[in-house]
């Protein structure tokens, strides 16, 4: 007989359930999980009976609050343009000629002059400047309203300070922005 057939002095050999003792342990704990189901879905009936009574009654003001502060705050991003990798902070049109060829056609000659971040000037026709140009998304810091001013449209004038991606900040015109 090996060790393990064997029955330790002090212990009782391990007595075998029957199929009803053990149909009825499974029953006995159907019946305990089924009440504490029932109780979980009856308290959250009442959970959803007083959200609904809050939601109902709740000032709409409070509400919206209270969704606004709750809400992640997603950093407003812009685009700006950078030529010969500095930011474009200034332009100016130079020449903007519009006529009408011979056979027809309608010609448009237009040269801008863009003031560059280090105070460089860059004369370029308008097809040049939009394929050497960059765009870059960056995120905006802050929005000033300079009450002074006034856009060109006559609304309200506001600069920029932006977080370029070399981190590094720079204060636009809201001209510049995308």
């Amino acid at each position: 007989m090996e060790d393990k057939d064997k029955i330790k002095p002090g212990t009782a050999p391990e007595k075998k359930k029957t199929v009803a003792e053990t149909i009825a342990e499974l029953q006995e704990q159907i019946q305990t999980l089924a009440k504490g189901n029932k109780d979980l879905t009856e308290k959250d009936k009442k959970n959803q009976e007083n959200i609904a009574k809050l939601l109902a009654i709740a000032d709409e003001g409070r509400k919206e609050n209270f969704d606004a502060k709750s809400r992640v705050k997603i950093a407003p991003k812009v685009l700006i343009t950078l030529l010969d990798k500095k930011v474009v902070v200034g332009s100016r049109t130079i020449m903007d000629e519009v006529y009408k060829t011979p056979d027809g056609k309608w010609f448009e000659n237009q040269t801008h002059e863009y003031v560059l971040e280090d105070g460089t000037k860059k004369i370029l026709n308008l097809p040049e400047y939009t394929r050497t140009r960059e765009r870059v998304l960056c995120e905006v810091v802050r929005v000033k309203e300079i009450p002074e001013k006034m856009a060109d449209d006559g609304t309200k004038y506001f600069e920029y300070e932006v977080k370029t991606p070399d981190d590094r900040l720079i204060t636009l015109d809201y001209k510049f922005i995308n």
